[in-house]
């Protein structure tokens, strides 16, 4: 999720659920997708409640939205993407560069790959540093346009992309 969809979600949260914070529950990403609260322990949990008594929902909006970027940063510091929201920033950036930019032959690397900056799917280009790093979906033979749309969609509906993901940011 990148920061102006997470402040999009906060301001999408109505003031019930912020009073909910107040009152000692937790505002949770779900499936790096969208915000609901829930109980403060729970492993993914954004936003607790305030120690201070005399904070109000509102200003817990105001400051959590002020805040969003350190929110988000301190977040994916320990947190990996998951399989559903890393599946759906990869197929936007499929669609919007074509599935055949992030697909090369065994040995060779693409016109794009798929890095993760925070808890943010992105498309490396060649000339990046991080390009040769990230993930991309390999070919043993050459496909047509068609089946590699296919194959690609195949890819990531399998988990592949994201095991590749996985495999580059998960210390054994």
């Amino acid at each position: 999720m990148n920061e102006m969809t997470f402040i999009r979600l906060l301001n999408r949260l109505d003031d019930a659920d912020w009073q909910a914070v107040i009152e000692g529950q937790g505002i949770l990403v779900v499936d790096d997708l969208l915000l609901q609260t829930g109980p403060t322990n729970a492993p993914n949990a954004i936003i607790y409640a305030p120690e201070e008594d005399e904070l109000d929902a509102d200003t817990l909006k105001r400051e959590s939205i002020d805040g969003a970027s350190a929110l988000l940063n301190n977040y994916y510091l320990s947190h990996l993407l998951t399989l559903p929201g890393f599946n759906y920033q990869a197929q936007k950036l499929i669609e919007e560069h074509g599935a055949a930019a992030f697909v090369a032959p065994e040995g060779q690397l693409p016109e794009y790959t798929l890095f993760v900056d925070g808890g943010e799917v992105i498309a490396e280009p060649p000339d990046s540093p991080r390009h040769r790093y990230g993930t991309f979906c390999e070919l043993t033979q050459p496909l047509t346009d068609l089946k590699t749309e296919e194959h690609v969609r195949k890819w990531l509906e399998r988990g592949e992309a994201y095991e590749r993901y996985l495999g580059m940011n998960v210390p054994l």
